[in-house]
């Protein structure tokens, strides 16, 4: 039943291409609402790539009523832009300006869902040899993320797995968290807009440094602070160096 079932899934499927083109890139239309945006490193890593592999895939384009003259692309558009006078295989589908906009939604993000192994990454990267040294880093970044995940699986006391990281947390700590995603800069954007700067610490002193408080501040020998209090408070030696003193005025 379930083979039966499969079988009509995929008679059911459309064939939505209905031509091959060869366009250059300068004669393809954008689409309008393509919300991807492509840094330097990504153009650089891309460039370098098609250096060493050439052409060896397809744009996907549809017929929009609004521009009829033109080809307009749902997925290739950094070829395009970064090849322009590159002739390109281009795969004409029937799609609806709606469709089209889904699948430009879609496409990526649906990929983007897959997980890793660990191992057939690492594989991978030996066999793709001498690939742009950000795209290696992202590729070390993304193994060490899962092989923490893989490592990370638990058991509660029944005895039932707790799953790995990613299922038991919302975000990934930050030993294994990939801090160039995009969601992850966007949040960092969002915390400087409000004037968080997480990276100024309390005053940015450290144990061995002379820290910036009146005389009444002395520093132990095994790095210590101690803190003499106004009257009538207890001293404070804080472990591992300069924490926040007790009276906040004696920042200024």
């Amino acid at each position: 039943m379930a083979s039966k079932r499969k079988q009509d899934q995929t008679e059911q499927l459309r064939r939505r291409i209905v031509a091959f083109h060869r366009v250059k890139g300068r004669d393809l239309r954008a689409h309008p609402a393509n919300a991807r945006r492509h840094p330097a490193v990504q153009r650089e890593a891309f460039a370098a790539m098609m250096a060493r592999i050439g052409q060896a895939g397809v744009l996907m384009a549809y017929r929009d009523p609004e521009a009829p003259d033109k080809l307009t692309l749902y997925d290739g558009h950094l070829r395009s832009e970064d090849f322009a006078e590159a002739v390109w295989d281009v795969a004409e589908t029937d799609l609806t300006p709606d469709e089209a906009a889904e699948m430009l939604l879609s496409f990526d993000l649906v990929g983007a869902m897959a997980e890793y192994h660990a191992g057939a990454l690492a594989s991978l990267r030996d066999r793709a040899g001498d690939v742009h040294e950000a795209l290696r880093e992202r590729v070390e970044d993304l193994i060490g993320h899962v092989e923490s995940s893989e490592q990370n699986v638990g058991f509660d006391t029944a005895g039932e797995s707790r799953g790995n990281l990613a299922d038991r947390f919302l975000v990934a700590p930050f030993s294994v968290l990939d801090a160039r995603q995009g969601w992850w800069q966007d949040r960092k954007r969002a915390w400087l807009a409000l004037g968080i700067r997480s990276e100024l610490g309390r005053g940015g002193v450290l144990a061995c440094d002379t820290p910036p408080h009146g005389p009444s501040v002395t520093q132990n020998a095994d790095g210590t602070l101690n803190y003499k209090p106004p009257r009538g408070r207890r001293p404070n030696a804080i472990p591992g160096g300069a924490a926040m003193p007790l009276d906040r005025g004696w920042h200024g």
